[in-house]
């Protein structure tokens, strides 16, 4: 599996000329494998010489003294391979409550901004699968996702890289077999309280069970949507510095006449790409928000500060002519605490 994962690496220019890497470890047999791989190909006297690994391990604390004997396990395994590594821990649960979350969503959201603390800008490696796409796929066509969503995830996705992207879990569990290596079973992988394991267990079955070939014809399908969304996207790069009329990190302004004037597949692929370059590449609009700022941008055009609320904090605010997408600041309910064990 070496030289597949080296050529899909090469192939998407996944990794950099040199620098640090953070390699998301959960200690599943993904995560692993991931490691691993990549622990044979960087660093000094290997492919990619200049380029270090660091691991980070979130404790959801999801699982009580379950998830604790997780985070001990991965560290004594990251240990072993002679890699850092900082492990964090946060109350998931206590998280969903407070900010009115699904656990999988407040999971998801914890888990990514600890993995940004510690990357400080530098690339993160996470395990996603072929078998994860296919799962990305339902729940995207589940949740009406369009277009964007039925591509599913890309190898490299702002500061995101997935080198694993075109292997199977079967795979990654065979190359753990092989090499040795014991991951940690977590149990929460076939509660049926998780949307997507439901897919997993549940829907996936049911529709192979009719389709034997289903999840290939599944990417077949994404692969053939993705050249179309890539013309999309060129189309929004044309139009962008005409729409665009200011951007910094926190806000993006558009002229509302020049959008106005996009055909509709334009206008929601560029609001699309406003509020993901908000979010960190991660667009949290729905076709019912896409119709709220069209709502707001067809009223009469005044000096009266109109605003809208979209989620993940973002404020649009429309006067005259100029629509402001802001994404404001709040304070993180409860940070994952980091802890250094090499």
């Amino acid at each position: 599996m070496l030289d597949i994962i080296a050529a899909y690496i090469n192939r998407h220019s996944l990794l950099p000329s040199g620098g640090k890497v953070i390699v998301a470890v959960s200690g599943g047999a993904d995560s692993l494998c991931l490691l691993h791989l990549l622990h044979q190909l960087c660093g000094t006297g290997k492919r990619h010489a200049h380029v270090q690994l660091h691991a980070a391990h979130l404790n959801h604390q999801l699982r009580g003294e379950a998830s604790a004997r997780d985070a001990v396990a991965v560290a004594s395994i990251v240990e072993s391979w002679g890699l850092p590594l900082t492990i964090g821990k946060i109350d998931v649960p206590a998280l969903a409550r407070a900010e009115h979350r699904s656990l999988e969503d407040a999971a998801r959201i914890a888990r990514y901004s600890f993995l940004r603390e510690v990357a400080q800008g530098q690339l993160i490696a996470v395990a996603h699968h072929a078998d994860d796409q296919v799962e990305t796929l339902l729940l995207h066509w589940l949740r009406g996702s369009g277009l964007s969503g039925m591509v599913g995830m890309l190898p490299r996705q702002q500061d995101i890289i997935r080198p694993l992207l075109e292997v199977s879990h079967e795979q990654t569990t065979a190359y753990c077999q092989e090499h040795g290596i014991v991951p940690v079973e977590d149990l929460s992988n076939a509660d049926a309280a998780f949307l997507r394991n439901r897919i997993r267990h549940q829907l996936l079955p049911l529709m192979e069970s009719i389709n034997p070939g289903f999840r290939d014809t599944l990417l077949r399908n994404a692969g053939v949507l993705r050249a179309d969304l890539d013309y999309i996207e060129t189309q929004v790069d044309a139009c962008w510095p005409q729409v665009v009329t200011k951007e910094q990190d926190e806000a993006i302004t558009l002229n509302a006449l020049a959008w106005i004037e996009l055909p509709l597949a334009l206008q929601r692929h560029l609001l699309r790409r406003v509020t993901a370059r908000l979010c960190q590449g991660q667009s949290p609009l729905e076709i019912r928000h896409y119709a709220l700022v069209e709502d707001l941008l067809h009223r009469p055009a005044d000096r009266q500060e109109r605003t809208l609320h979209l989620p993940q904090n973002l404020r649009v605010t429309r006067i005259l002519y100029n629509l402001t997408f802001e994404r404001l600041s709040t304070p993180e309910p409860s940070l994952p605490v980091k802890i250094d064990t090499s």
